[in-house]
């Protein structure tokens, strides 16, 4: 019995097809760079920045913007975000409140806003 359970069993899960690239979100690749007053802040920097979109745009809209830091892209003051094409705006807005973290003043550049992470690299 234990042998027809599995069989049952396998039949049931399947594996998901992996979606076409015609159907799949189009994303832009957004880098910044953080002058800022101590050397410390740049840890801080990441929950400054979702604490900052969270209170301006609320749980849904940052869902919708679908934000997400390329982990090993990110240098000392460099950074690499991935999101939603149709939500660039709201991201470089978003970038422009910040103005603080920890208490010492930081300026934000965007150095560039890219479809591939090959030419934002450049």
């Amino acid at each position: 019995m234990d042998n027809a359970w599995r069989k049952s069993f396998k039949m049931v899960i399947k594996r998901l097809k992996i979606l076409p690239p015609t159907l799949r979100d189009k994303r832009r690749y957004v880098k910044i760079r953080i002058i800022c007053e101590k050397e410390g802040c740049y840890k801080k920097f990441m929950e400054e920045f979702l604490r900052t979109i969270e209170e301006f745009y609320g749980d849904f809209q940052l869902a919708w913007i679908d934000l997400k830091p390329i982990r090993n892209l990110c240098k000392n003051n460099t950074f690499i975000f991935r999101c939603f094409y149709k939500a660039v705006p709201y991201l470089i807005l978003a970038l422009g409140l910040i103005y603080k973290v920890e208490n010492s003043r930081v300026i934000i550049k965007i150095e560039g806003v890219s479809g591939t992470l090959k030419k934002l690299k450049k």
